[in-house]
């Protein structure tokens, strides 16, 4: 250890005596003695590197620029497919909600399976603009809160089922008994589809508007200032998503009926 630190004490005095040799030694030429030359040369060498350290840091910030641009569209991608998915989702788990209400009301046993909504907590993070950050944050817990209350019902009307499948008399009780609270706990989970069904569809507006933005120039301004959608801009893509909804859903069942 001694050793090392002597080895760098020697190594920094020999660092110190050439840049005080060289000083002395320009001080001389240039204050002393006049000599032109050294002046005319070191500010040429000195200003060569002062502009080849503005396009270096230049060029860094180009290419943060990219990078992060890049990562902002793939994020935008991905939510996108996210959003698309999450809509198939709550499509078909509305679906299974009314037949699950129906044979509530019937008191008939329920069969269908409820899917859990897809989340993923990283994207927010890549996301550029401010407002798809805090509707991505938002949404996530939405749809984690909505998967746990899914989870939540669905395991309570299980164990009901279990019971009244023992055939032990008391199984069939207490599910007419839990009947009306299953209900209206299907009744909410409808209205939690609903409502997550309108978020998703704005979100997924505002998300195709972003992705058809890819100049380069709107790109490097929105790295210095947000761009800020119009309501107009939002209201006539979120109109447009509905209207292919719509007929994607009118074509399916067009198709399920050709098939039957």
């Amino acid at each position: 250890m001694r050793k090392i630190s002597f080895l760098n004490t020697v190594l920094l005095s020999i660092i110190f005596a050439f840049i005080f040799t060289i000083s002395f030694f320009l001080f001389k030429e240039i204050f002393i003695q006049k000599n032109s030359n050294y002046i005319t040369n070191g500010l040429g060498a000195f200003m060569g590197a002062f502009f080849a350290f503005i396009f270096i840091r230049i060029a860094d910030f180009l290419n943060d620029l990219y990078l992060r641009k890049k990562r902002n569209n793939n994020a935008l991608v991905r939510l996108e497919q996210i959003c698309n998915e999450n809509l198939c989702i709550i499509g078909e788990n509305q679906q299974q909600l009314n037949q699950f209400e129906e044979s509530l009301k019937e008191r008939k046993l329920f069969g269908g399976i409820l899917q859990s909504f897809l989340i993923d907590k990283t994207i927010p993070l890549d996301l550029t603009s401010i407002n798809l950050i805090n509707d991505g944050f938002i949404l996530n817990i939405e749809a984690r809160k909505l998967n746990e209350s899914i989870k939540m019902v669905y395991d309570q009307y299980r164990k009901l089922e279990e019971q009244f499948l023992s055939r032990d008399g008391v199984g069939g009780k207490l599910l007419e008994i839990n009947r009306p609270h299953l209900l209206s706990l299907v009744n909410d989970l409808k209205e939690f589809h609903s409502n997550l069904d309108n978020k998703t569809i704005k979100l997924l507006s505002k998300v195709r508007i972003f992705l058809r933005d890819k100049p380069i120039t709107t790109q490097i301004i929105s790295y210095f200032g947000q761009k800020q959608l119009e309501n107009d801009q939002i209201i006539n893509e979120e109109a447009k998503l509905r209207k292919e909804i719509a007929e994607s859903i009118k074509k399916s069942s067009e198709e399920i009926r050709d098939i039957k």
